[in-house]
């Protein structure tokens, strides 16, 4: 299974909610997603909608909705995996080894106002994976970020066919650190910057999250 964010054509939906008898309409929602893992904890993903809204009573405005869920392994064929094997991890070649990771699509909303039309679209996207990982080696500050090292970036939790969900896609780091977060031992902490092409709809490169 693969999702790859689209450059052209976005798709909206349209939300039904009743709340308290009354019933909610959002129509044109776009939305961006976010994806994350700590080791020892099931993979969790966010998904950020903004909408039009109308009430029942006819009232309309702008929508926003910010709600969580965690895959709660419902489905026995599609278990959640938790992040403590990981089939890929790692940037240029060179495997991290990870302790947490934040994927966010980025994807930027614009509101529309017409004459019985209200609706939001994507306008931007500025995608990124902030990581934390093991200080195994000296390349993200005098290597990846000094020379401005562009390459393949691969998240992953998850090690076995049907338990693996993956981000993956170009990217570049910038501000690589070392702190003490992890048991004060001094691990990096670095945010990638998926290098998003939407010039070429032949060979754009932009991230994917697949689960496979």
């Amino acid at each position: 299974e693969q999702w790859e964010a689209a450059d052209d054509s976005h798709q909206t939906l349209t939300i039904l909610s009743v709340i308290d008898d009354r019933l909610q309409e959002a129509r044109g929602a776009a939305c961006s997603v976010n994806l994350s893992g700590e080791f020892g904890q099931k993979l969790t993903a966010s998904v950020e909608f903004s909408a039009a809204y109308m009430s029942s009573g006819g009232d309309e405005t702008g929508w926003d909705l910010q709600d969580s869920f965690t895959i709660d392994g419902s489905q026995a064929s599609k278990k959640p995996p938790v992040f403590k094997t990981s089939a890929a991890s790692h940037f240029d070649g060179v495997k991290m080894d990870v302790a947490s990771f934040e994927f966010a699509l980025g994807h930027e909303r614009s509101e529309h106002r017409y004459v019985d039309t209200h609706y939001f679209t994507i306008n931007a996207r500025n995608a990124t994976c902030a990581v934390n990982w093991k200080d195994t080696t000296v390349q993200p500050k005098e290597t990846w970020e000094a020379t401005g090292t562009v390459a393949q970036l691969i998240m992953a939790a998850g090690k076995s066919a049907g338990d693996c969900v993956a981000v993956s896609g170009n990217a570049q780091i910038y501000d690589p650190v070392t702190n003490a977060e992890n048991n004060s031992f001094q691990d990096w902490n670095g945010t990638f910057a998926f290098c998003d092409d939407q010039t070429d709809a032949a060979t754009a490169k932009r991230p994917m999250i697949v689960r496979f």
